[in-house]
């Protein structure tokens, strides 16, 4: 159902579904597309996105809504908070005829990362947006008591030797590792810019100690708390001479190369890089020998709960939103699928009139922008 553009941003691909006036994870101008959806924060998934931007409204959770709006100087008025959980119906004509039923589900990736489950007269869809399948996700009701006709999966690690162990056991891999560590040891921590702040403040509790990060990061950090019931514990802190922990953005912060030249410096430092890359236990740590330590913690499904998410949805297709291609798909998932009932293949003839109408009505608008 959805079409891949020729946008092509890291692992994502840029995904709108035809027929219809919604794109999702993608913000750039698309002839009939004024419904737009975002998944979550992180930079591959906002392409598009700028002060001047209004192709539409654009429906995401509160969390993202708060980032976005700081980041990108977005007018509010045309970016709308959906609650995880609830059902809402989204007008996707401009007189309100027709709406797709959207229920935001939880995806646990980063702070207001979701997924969108969606119906309407092209079926019924399960986007994933980047997301760690585990039983809590499968227990929601809405996937329980409905066929998902196509399934949008983020198959990043689909492959067999991607078998990490679950985001908590990984997670007591490291505590053990740190509580090993001498007392004056300095620990850097690489992430991306914005996600496993469970596990850094995991770590502050383990080592007694703050966690330095970028004022950019604070300041996001800042946002999403703002919708937290509890907010974020107090363990933040911008002023690296408060913290034996620091969080690193950059690959070669935690390279072996550096580590031993810090190391050299008499001083204590490891590096850790949680990563659904690396594979097995944490290993005990080994002065003088070892400063990097790679730990099977990740933001993304391994090999076999993706095959378990997908075994329990049984979807009648499946579609990657993370490869070029759907040879892995075929290749590892294909099994599983509901061969029941394959989903029909839409067609111009299944749009409404009022949506057929809003759609070209947007692009004309276009073009008298365009003359």
């Amino acid at each position: 159902i959805f079409s891949v553009s020729v946008f092509f941003s890291k692992a994502v691909i840029i995904m709108r579904l035809p027929f219809t006036p919604i794109a999702i994870d993608d913000f750039f101008y698309h002839t009939g597309v004024s419904v737009y959806f975002l998944t979550h924060i992180h930079t591959d998934h906002t392409g598009g996105l700028c002060p001047s931007w209004s192709n539409g409204t654009l429906y995401c959770t509160a969390i993202t809504r708060s980032l976005i709006l700081d980041k990108f100087n977005l007018n509010p008025e045309l970016v709308v908070a959906l609650e995880i959980g609830r059902l809402y119906a989204v007008p996707i004509d401009t007189i309100g005829n027709v709406n797709v039923e959207v229920v935001p589900l939880e995806a646990n990736h980063c702070l207001g990362a979701c997924m969108f489950w969606m119906r309407g007269y092209f079926g019924t869809v399960l986007y994933t947006g980047d997301f760690r399948a585990d039983p809590a996700l499968l227990a929601q009701p809405v996937l329980r008591s409905h066929t998902v006709d196509t399934l949008y999966l983020d198959d990043t690690f689909l492959e067999p030797c991607c078998c990490f162990p679950p985001r908590k056991e990984a997670g007591e891999q490291i505590l053990r590792l740190v509580r090993e560590l001498p007392e004056d040891t300095e620990v850097l921590v690489k992430t991306d810019t914005f996600g496993k702040e469970e596990l850094l403040v995991q770590l502050a509790i383990a080592m007694k100690s703050l966690v330095c990060i970028s004022v950019q990061r604070q300041h996001m950090l800042q946002c999403a708390a703002a919708h937290l019931p509890s907010g974020l514990p107090p363990v933040f802190t911008t002023d690296s001479r408060e913290a034996r922990l620091t969080v690193v953005t950059a690959p070669w912060m935690v390279s072996e190369g550096r580590l031993s030249a810090l190391n050299r410096q008499s001083r204590r430092v490891i590096g850790i890089l949680p990563t659904g890359w690396a594979s097995g236990a944490a290993p005990a740590p080994r002065p003088g020998d070892v400063h990097c330590y790679q730990v099977g913690y990740s933001l993304h499904s391994s090999f076999p709960e993706l095959q378990q998410f997908v075994e329990f949805l049984k979807p009648r297709r499946i579609v990657s939103i993370s490869r070029k291609d759907n040879a892995n798909l075929h290749r590892y998932l294909q099994h599983l699928l509901d061969p029941s009932c394959p989903p029909r293949q839409l067609t111009s003839e299944d749009i409404p009139h009022s949506v057929a109408l809003s759609m070209a009505g947007q692009a004309r608008m276009s073009c008298r922008g365009a003359a």
